[in-house]
């Protein structure tokens, strides 16, 4: 038993010292923030209604309101752990429909905490799982499923993220379950909750400093530490948004933000599968594909015809400038490179209409 309290104790520390650090980053915004906290608090009460459960199982009869009413707060709030952190990397399409189902499993863990369908505490003071207890089990697995499709989808998106890391948090935890449901004697649940949400919380900071804040693409940090890294053959395209400035001197810096968005989210749309997205100043955003042949003119007529789709729905989205030019690593510096692109882009815009295609770039 001592053995137990010492892993709750020591899982409620971890917890703890990851709230302080959250409380110190100042690249997180406030929002996320409280889901942070949102997330510690439960596991520290879901954590703590479990070892009160098992200190009382089998105790003093007088004891068995509390055990069920800790074991009813346990099990209500346990699944929320795996959706809040999925929420964390991404707002979820089906937020309302997720948020439901907990609240009806929430709902059916009180109740059987009078009625005994998917958890009882025996006339003994003894904590037993009843006929429904799959219900408890398939929402939990449930949401661990969700957090996982998340990660992986994120992964994806973020290029350089560590793909193995996805899949060891969650396996890290279904290890402890395992072990625990083998040997109920090896309550280590907790401790590995508490160790994946640490990591998630680092690799979550991690991708903040790694994102631009307004249109999720990779900011300019990740941009030059690209450049100083690249060894291999790449596409490399310059995009600039044209009279940004009039944008927002006409309809203000709220509509010039959404303008950024749609574009950022123009350019991930046809370069991202391939390549890595980047926004790099202002109104200023670079993609880079690594391949040793390719139809840059294609990448550009595509970004065009998904911009014209977009402008279908916002009439006031501006033209943009694209330049591109060829990176040979044993032909060329990458500086060199990086000014024909950008001579390029600013010899596209001083030329051409407003949404003509005449792109032009140099294949070395």
């Amino acid at each position: 038993m001592s053995y137990y309290s010492a892993i709750i104790f020591l899982a409620i520390v971890i917890t703890l010292i990851m709230d302080i650090l959250v409380y110190g980053n100042d690249i997180i915004e406030k929002e996320q923030k409280l889901r942070i906290y949102i997330i510690s608090m439960i596991m520290i009460i879901s954590a703590t209604c479990e070892w009160m459960g098992v200190i009382m199982d089998g105790k003093d009869i007088g004891l068995r309101p509390l055990h069920i009413l800790v074991k009813m707060i346990e099990l209500s709030t346990a699944p929320a752990i795996a959706v809040l952190c999925s929420e964390l990397f991404s707002a979820l399409k089906y937020r309302k429909y997720f948020m439901g189902v907990l609240a009806a499993h929430g709902i059916l863990e009180v109740l059987s905490g009078f009625y005994g369908f998917i958890y009882y505490v025996d006339d003994a003071n003894y904590y037993r799982h009843g006929s429904y207890y799959w219900v408890y089990i398939l929402t939990y697995l449930s949401g661990m499923i969700l957090f996982m499709c998340v990660l992986l989808r994120e992964s994806r998106r973020y290029y350089s993220t560590n793909r193995m890391i996805m899949i060891v948090i969650p396996a890290f935890f279904l290890m402890g379950l395992g072990m625990q449901y083998m040997n109920s004697s090896i309550r280590v649940t907790w401790l590995c909750t508490a160790v994946d949400v640490f990591i998630i919380y680092n690799l979550y900071s991690e991708l903040t400093q790694k994102l631009d804040g307004l249109t999720h693409l990779l900011n300019r940090r990740s941009y030059e530490n690209r450049l100083s890294q690249m060894k291999e053959n790449t596409m490399i395209f310059f995009f600039d948004v044209d009279k940004f400035k009039k944008m927002n001197d006409t309809y203000g810096h709220a509509m010039g933000d959404k303008v950024l968005i749609e574009i950022g989210a123009a350019i991930y749309t046809v370069f991202g599968k391939k390549g890595r997205c980047y926004r790099i100043g202002g109104d200023e955003f670079c993609a880079m594909i690594c391949s040793k042949e390719g139809e840059p003119d294609k990448y550009i007529y595509d970004f065009y015809e998904e911009l014209e789709n977009r402008r279908s729905q916002e009439r006031k989205l501006p033209d943009v400038s694209v330049g591109y030019a060829w990176y040979t690593p044993e032909k060329e510096s990458v500086a060199e490179v990086i000014a024909e692109a950008d001579r390029v882009m600013y010899e596209r815009k001083r030329q051409k209409g407003m949404n003509q295609y005449a792109a032009k770039g140099n294949r070395r």
